[in-house]
């Protein structure tokens, strides 16, 4: 079985030289902001950690509101964690470059193995993993109990899909994820 390793169009535009800014999700002044992606989901796609999908990327200190997840149709069940990685864009967009290898920091950070089947609809796993909790929603991203880390490493986050269990069929994962600064 092959793996795959996916980046949602909004990483993408964001990875090209120069970085291109989407015109929804965009920071706002004033209230939480909203950023989406999806991405597509081979079937027969390994798991065992191999396979995962970049999804949304925010700031380090990113203050995480609410992370939703769901597929675009009921087509198969599709299990998975839900969690924080490095950028990968070392030089475009601020991210350390002894950190752009773009490595796991928690690969649960908010839900662990979960299954989305009949999930069609946003439903929130924003601490359905136990270990982000509601205080740490007035914590930037990097200093949540979860991330393990001291410091702020700068740079961005990106929020990710890693399959837990092979797909059985192609799915659309999508997540969307609101947060402050």
């Amino acid at each position: 079985m092959a793996t795959e390793i996916v980046k949602s169009t909004s990483i993408t535009n964001l990875d090209a030289t120069p970085p291109l800014r989407g015109t929804h999700g965009v920071s706002h002044r004033y209230g939480p902001t909203k950023a989406h992606g999806i991405c597509a989901v081979t079937s027969g796609v390994t798991a065992a950690g191999a396979s995962y999908y970049r999804l949304v990327r925010v700031r380090s200190n990113s203050k995480i509101k609410h992370v939703w997840a769901w597929l675009s149709a009921s087509s198969t069940t599709i299990t998975g964690d839900i969690g924080i990685y490095y950028s990968d864009a070392p030089n475009l967009d601020g991210t350390q470059s002894i950190n752009s290898a773009g490595g796991v920091i928690n690969a649960d950070h908010f839900a662990s193995a979960v299954a989305l089947a009949a999930v069609v609809t946003p439903t929130e796993y924003t601490f359905e993993a136990g270990t982000y909790l509601g205080a740490d929603m007035e914590l930037p991203l990097w200093n949540t109990a979860a991330s393990g880390l001291t410091t702020d490493p700068g740079g961005f986050f990106d929020i990710v899909f890693t399959l837990t269990s092979t797909a059985g069929a192609a799915a659309i994962v999508n997540l969307e994820v609101e947060y402050d600064y």
